[in-house]
């Protein structure tokens, strides 16, 4: 996978992956219309159902990676529009432009008010509440996805992320993601043969009182790439 579309909604950690991965990857960023600009090929667009949706798609578009969870805030009814019906238009366009796969960035704040000696896995429901409107609009986008891959209309991977993402450093957070190890796995996610159409995969750093189980991920990452 060469060329990148990122989907710029969820601006400070758009920024740290155009930042980690452009050395590697050619990467066109792009948000709503007032968007930030992210890198100096940002482009804006309404993800409407017409034509100018393909504009992001005027060069080859290898995989879409797309960051669901904190999006730029609108109103709620706007964000619920947002993350069904215009990621729809986009996987739309993303499977009649021949793109191999998208990867969805998630978060495992589902499940962050369930104890945390419980052994939670790739299976366990996500059911946010509806009046937390950034999980329930990642909940959403997740949904919108799972529906894509049954279709087998491209690879689908869906990376919920540990808590906070920050620098390797001293800490006592049993749900951190580092960011060297969100570049590593998002840089591997990119370049993986995969077959499956549907990877749901929960992504947290080694750590110590670790509160997430990343067998599943650990075990996709060792696929040839």
């Amino acid at each position: 996978m060469r060329n990148i579309l990122l989907g710029a909604f969820n601006e400070e950690l758009s920024e740290i992956i155009y930042k980690s991965l452009k050395k590697d990857f050619t990467i066109t960023t792009f948000g709503l219309p007032g968007s930030k600009k992210i890198s100096n090929n940002h482009l804006e667009n309404d993800m409407n159902h017409d034509k100018s949706i393909n504009n992001l798609f005027d060069n080859k578009i290898d995989a879409i990676v797309v960051t669901s969870y904190k999006t730029k805030k609108h109103e709620e009814s706007f964000n619920l529009d947002f993350h069904t019906r215009r990621m729809y238009n986009l996987f739309i366009a993303a499977n009649s432009h021949g793109v191999d796969r998208v990867i969805n960035l998630s978060t495992l704040k589902f499940y962050k008010d369930f104890e945390e000696n419980l052994t939670i896995t790739e299976n366990w429901n996500t059911d946010p509440d509806v009046t937390d409107n950034n999980l329930f609009c990642a909940h959403m986008t997740e949904y919108v996805l799972k529906e894509f891959a049954r279709d087998n209309m491209f690879k689908a991977i869906n990376l919920r992320l540990g808590w906070p993402i920050i620098s390797k450093k001293k800490n006592d957070y049993t749900s951190v993601l580092y960011i060297e190890d969100l570049v590593r796995i998002l840089s591997s996610t990119l370049n993986l043969d995969i077959s499956e159409y549907w990877n749901n995969l929960h992504v947290q750093s080694d750590c110590d009182n670790q509160r997430f189980i990343t067998n599943k991920l650990k075990t996709f990452l060792e696929k040839k790439d």
